[in-house]
């Protein structure tokens, strides 16, 4: 019988395997994992949102904000269409209050979806040794044989198939979501969901990188939001097999990472008329005649579109000219408590205060995330003396539904831009 946990932070007394792999999560996805004694741990997750299936434990960790918001969030992020997750979400939040597991059943269904509807076969080169030949000869591989090896001849031709790199991907990401799963309706799902892409290789392995170099043509756009959440998932899930037994596997999503996407990728589809971009500020300093340096990356960065000056490294002493800077921003998941008149963000003020200062932005804006029904109105810091004002704005992911969501995010982006355009 497995225990299930679904706290933030707790106590645990993990077996020598179960620990491993603790200590590999914990450095990869940077939670605590605290010693209380020899055999005692506590466990802090911070800002992660899924699970770790242990040998006998199951931990789950829920986010602060609705389920609704997380995919929401989710959707936006990633270019997943809305009327896939739609589709399933109602089932999924009645079940368990949202377990996390079912961030990942959810997909299953998306992929089952768009495997229905078809996956697509390309012209593919191979070249394979051949006893009879086919397409073009290789001359420079058939000179270089050894004379027993010459009863075939090397050859590379097209192929019209299914086994090609986007469809491998998907056939990756549904056998490792297979392998991730315990409970048997789910795995026989994922069998099923398998078979359907007999003909198509299971590479060992696939790296998030491998994805993002692919080019797709305009014949397969169809295929953009799958492969989005096949890059999605394999980001986030993790597992560990013990002499072919899978013992372990986890899924945790980073929830700070996960709203700094969000609202750039917001800010990116609402402010169209923008360039929207991520610049490093490198500012330079001496000591001894040793050169120090410190950078700074601001999540967002909005300039007047087409123009590009973009400041990458400066002496602290330098008067740079940045007029085409429309603001610079920062997104911070964290709730901000209104109810007082003094508000502790003192970090992320001075933090976002000091982009506007060395990019001689006359805005910088922080953007939290509101967690409750009732709207927030902007909060505008002015300083006169620098020509800066500093925004704080909550974005509204609190308990509504997906088209509210979408409403009072979009109400939200233009209040935003009424504010930026007042002098």
């Amino acid at each position: 019988m497995e225990d299930i946990i679904q706290y933030q932070e707790y106590i645990i007394q993990p077996n020598t395997q179960d620990l491993k792999h603790l200590i590999q999560l914990a450095s990869k996805h940077s939670f605590d994992l605290i010693p209380v004694d020899s055999k005692t741990y506590k466990l802090k997750t911070r800002a992660l949102v899924g699970f770790i299936h242990l040998s006998n434990t199951k931990l789950y960790f829920k986010p602060k904000i609705p389920f609704t918001s997380l995919f929401y969030m989710i959707t936006r992020t990633n270019s997943i269409k809305r009327v896939n997750v739609l589709k399933h979400l109602p089932a999924w939040l009645s079940t368990k209050d949202g377990d996390p597991l079912a961030l990942v059943k959810i997909f299953i269904h998306i992929i089952e979806d768009f495997i229905e509807h078809g996956i697509r076969k390309q012209y593919k080169f191979i070249e394979e040794d051949l006893s009879s030949p086919i397409g073009t000869i290789l001359i420079q591989k058939n000179i270089t044989k050894l004379p027993w090896e010459l009863n075939t001849i090397w050859c590379e031709y097209d192929d019209f198939t299914l086994d090609v790199f986007p469809n491998q991907i998907i056939r990756y990401t549904v056998d490792i979501i297979r392998r991730s799963l315990r409970d048997s309706q789910n795995k026989n799902l994922m069998n099923k969901v398998e078979k359907r892409l007999t003909g198509v290789t299971l590479l060992k392995s696939i790296n998030v990188e491998d994805i993002d170099k692919i080019n797709l043509t305009k014949s397969l756009d169809e295929y953009r939001p799958v492969l989005s959440f096949c890059r999605f998932i394999l980001s986030n899930l993790t597992i560990d097999e013990v002499t072919g037994k899978n013992m372990f596997s986890s899924f945790l999503i980073n929830m700070n990472t996960l709203y700094e996407s969000f609202v750039f990728s917001t800010i990116k589809s609402e402010f169209i008329e923008f360039q929207i971009v991520k610049e490093k500020l490198k500012i330079t300093g001496s000591m001894n005649e040793r050169g120090k340096f410190i950078v700074y990356e601001p999540d967002i960065v909005v300039r007047e579109n087409g123009i590009k000056e973009i400041t990458s490294n400066i002496n602290s002493e330098n008067n740079v000219s940045n007029s085409n800077l429309i603001f610079v921003g920062d997104a911070k998941y964290k709730y901000l408590d209104t109810s007082k008149d003094e508000l502790s963000i003192q970090k992320d003020f001075f933090q976002v205060l000091s982009y506007a200062l060395f990019m001689k932005a006359n805005k910088g804006i922080i953007f939290y995330p509101q967690n409750k029904l009732e709207d927030h109105d902007p909060i505008l810091f002015k300083f006169s003396q620098y020509g800066i004002d500093i925004i704080i704005l909550s974005l509204p992911l609190g308990g509504f539904s997906w088209n509210e969501l979408d409403y009072k995010i979009k109400e939200s982006m233009k209040e935003l831009k009424s504010i930026l355009s007042t002098e």
